[in-house]
């Protein structure tokens, strides 16, 4: 009975160290997965000023922070910031608060001018070594003259015993670094990216015998900047305009006769521009008139005279900018006998000049010779009836 007993003791002893060393690589296991999923993220934050004129500074705060709050002690990143070197000149890089400045006491991108690379897997020796674990820099970065354009590329980080004794990881959240650019005179649109080969250095969760460096999650999303000129600095081009000298023929005016005063209108498609143009006559009745400020197109022109029937003179006329047009449309008369203006003649033409008639009265004098007369009937005559074009 004492040997049974024992027996299965023994048996269930053996038991419960199986379930004992199932639960240990199962929570092994559970260890491994959750570091594996964790991460230090990193991310470029956009300025707070996104539009640029050329020459101006602008500031861009590199983060890292933890999915999971002290789930690593980070020691080091390696930064790499790509941006467009026609468009933006990389001014300065300057350490954070995230990796302490008593650890590397570093500035500007100036001062990293001691090396040209970092290995981000090296500690800094052991305490027989000397080295003061807790003020020496961790490594070093390439100069500013050094640095491959279109991407600024700099380490940072505290050194740190393999063993984690005498030294100062990260454990929390905070701006890693801060990287200064200049606009240049190249306008447009400015992209600002993390380069997916940035890295992060911690210490292994529960763990302080390795160094992880694949625990980085980097936020490649572009920060998207725009240079344009200061609208205030622009000067505003003067506006471009044109010239038209022009001459007409009155019907029934065939001497040198007062000035008068004509309708001028260009048309382009559905839109019209009408202008009142003086004119003035030479010695055979021919009338010479000018248009100036007109808007650079081609045109369809009208005229109308002062008691005239309006007339379409020429399509396609050029109106070129810094230039003048010169255009003769004194071959044709312009038909006289619109007393009011209706852009027709009627009846109540005939009505005005026959109330007008031996005056010296000016609504009813076609002829412009001071006198309403038969002269001035026989042209309304002519072209009674008549009506003007249209556009």
């Amino acid at each position: 009975m004492k040997k049974r007993t024992l027996s299965f003791l023994g048996f269930f002893i053996l038991i419960a160290g199986l379930f004992g060393i199932l639960f240990l690589l199962n929570q092994k296991q559970d260890l491994r997965k959750r570091a594996a999923d964790e991460k230090v993220i990193l991310n470029l934050l956009p300025p707070s000023q996104t539009s640029l004129k050329p020459g101006d500074y602008v500031n861009f705060n590199l983060t890292a922070s933890q999915s999971t709050p002290n789930f690593y002690k980070v020691t080091a990143a390696e930064i790499k910031v790509n941006y467009p070197n026609d468009k933006l000149t990389l001014v300065s890089v300057t350490p954070g608060t995230y990796f302490k400045p008593a650890d590397f006491n570093l500035t500007s991108m100036e001062m990293l001018s001691l090396g040209t690379s970092c290995n981000i897997k090296n500690d800094c020796g052991t305490t027989a070594d000397g080295i003061n674990c807790s003020t020496q820099k961790w490594c070093t970065s390439p100069a500013l003259a050094d640095q491959t354009p279109g991407q600024a590329r700099f380490y940072l980080g505290v050194p740190c015993r393999l063993d984690g004794t005498s030294c100062l990881p990260q454990i929390n959240d905070g701006i890693v670094a801060t990287v200064k650019f200049q606009a240049k005179d190249s306008l447009g649109a400015v992209p600002v990216s993390l380069d997916t080969a940035s890295q992060i250095a911690a210490l292994k969760a529960g763990d302080n015998t390795a160094i992880e460096t694949s625990v980085a999650q980097v936020n490649t999303n572009p920060v998207v900047l725009t240079i344009a000129n200061d609208p205030a600095s622009t000067p505003t081009p003067a506006p471009q305009s044109g010239t038209l000298n022009f001459k007409i023929k009155f019907q029934g005016i065939n001497d040198q006769k007062p000035p008068t005063t004509i309708k001028v209108t260009l048309v382009k498609g559905t839109n019209t521009a009408a202008f009142n143009a003086p004119v003035t006559a030479d010695t055979n009745g021919i009338y010479s008139g000018q248009l100036t400020n007109l808007t650079p197109d081609t045109y369809t022109i009208y005229i109308k005279g002062f008691a005239h029937l309006q007339k379409k003179v020429e399509d396609n006329v050029v109106i070129s900018a810094n230039t003048t047009a010169t255009k003769d449309w004194s071959g044709f008369e312009l038909l006289a006998g619109d007393l009011n203006n209706s852009n027709s003649i009627t009846i109540q033409d005939f009505g005005l000049i026959s109330q007008n008639y031996r005056t010296n009265s000016s609504v009813a004098d076609l002829n412009l010779d001071d006198n309403v007369t038969i002269q001035d009937f026989g042209l309304l005559s002519q072209n009674y009836r008549g009506i003007g074009d249209q556009w």
